[in-house]
Order: structure tokens, then C-alpha cells, then sequence
């Protein structure tokens, strides 16, 4: 929740203007509701709206991928029209800090209500440095709004067996009605 704070990490790059993305309960307020009421989930999201035409990334620290094998970016979104506009939300990433940003997924129309996106990332981003960013564009739209922004690991990692071992219980006297008592015992070493 940072407290209406960036996260810890998080950067922003102005591409065009002066703006920056904020941090709100909801989205953009006007006569006494917000577009969306709240925040997706806890007190805070992120927002970018603004009434002139402004360009500003919103970007994750560093992510070590280098040993993923399918990585996902799942993040919930909200982006309510204003009076017929509606603001603009895309999704870069880069492989390092030095790298060119690279369009993954873009978003131009409504999403009126939270909704959940679930982005494969590319194989050419599993690096230890990657870097995703969220570019908003201001369109005159009741803003792009933002919460729980996290990487998991869709992959499967295939396993084999590499060895059974079948130990037998020791030839001591098993007492009448006990219970638990070890009689044979399989181990699988993966």
C-alpha cells in the first residue's frame, strides 16, 4: 500500500509533459465519485489522468527471470471513459536497464470495471534484469487506473524419478492393538 507513496523500487519516466502517475483510492474524482470508486483491492492504486495530453512509464524495479521458465505479468486494470474519450494503457518491457523498450500488450478502449489481465512475457525477457513498464497516455479519459502488479511462474518444471528405496521394519515384536507402527517404508528421490 506504500501509503500513497511509489512503491519501493518503482520508477517513471515523462515521455511527454510533466506528469506523474499517482496514488489514490480509485480513479479520477469528479462531483463526488470516483472512476472507479475504489481501489481494486486495499486503499491505493495506481492513476494517471490528466486533462491535457501527457506520456509518463510507470516501472517495476529490476526482475530476475533469468531462471523462469513462463513467466506471467498479472495486474488488474480500470479505465473509464469521460464524456466519449477514453485514455490509453501500454505494456513494454526491456531486458536491462540499457535496453529499448519493446510494446508487449496496449489498451485503447474502456475497461469500465476492474478487470484482471494476464500477460505471457516473452523468452527473450528471461534475463536477471528485466523491466516492465506501464505507459500512460491521457486522452481527456476518467484516467487508467492500476493494482496488484505482481510476476508468477506459470511453468512446470518437469521431474523424473531418479531412485526408489523400499526400507523393511526391523524384526523387533509389534505389541497387540498398537498403532502407527513402521512396517515398510518407500522413498522416491526426484
Amino acid at each position: 500500500e506504500h501509503g500513497g507513496s511509489i512503491p519501493f523500487g518503482w520508477s517513471q519516466i515523462k515521455e511527454s509533459g510533466s506528469a506523474n502517475w499517482i496514488y489514490k483510492d480509485g480513479g479520477l474524482y469528479d462531483e463526488g465519485v470516483s472512476h472507479p470508486e475504489h481501489a481494486y483491492e486495499g486503499s491505493y492504486n495506481a492513476l494517471f489522468a490528466y486533462s491535457s495530453s501527457y506520456t509518463t512509464k510507470l516501472i517495476t524495479p529490476p526482475i530476475n527471470l533469468e531462471n523462469a521458465l513462463k513467466p506471467a505479468l498479472i495486474f488488474w486494470h480500470a479505465m473509464q471513459e469521460w464524456a466519449g474519450d477514453v485514455d490509453e494503457l501500454r505494456i513494454y518491457y526491456r531486458e536491462h536497464v540499457d535496453s529499448v523498450w519493446i510494446l508487449l500488450e496496449e489498451y485503447t478502449t474502456e475497461v469500465y470495471n476492474w478487470t484482471q489481465h494476464i500477460i505471457y512475457l516473452p523468452d527473450t525477457l528471461l534475463s536477471p534484469t528485466a523491466y516492465i513498464a506501464f505507459e500512460g497516455k491521457s486522452a481527456w479519459g476518467a484516467g487508467i487506473c492500476i493494482d496488484n502488479v505482481s510476476v508468477v511462474e506459470h511453468g512446470i518444471v518437469p521431474k523424473s524419478l531418479e531412485n526408489i528405496y523400499i526400507k523393511s521394519v526391523p524384526t523387533n515384536f509389534i505389541p497387540t492393538s498398537s498403532k502407527n507402527n513402521l512396517i515398510l517404508r518407500v522413498d522416491l528421490e526426484v
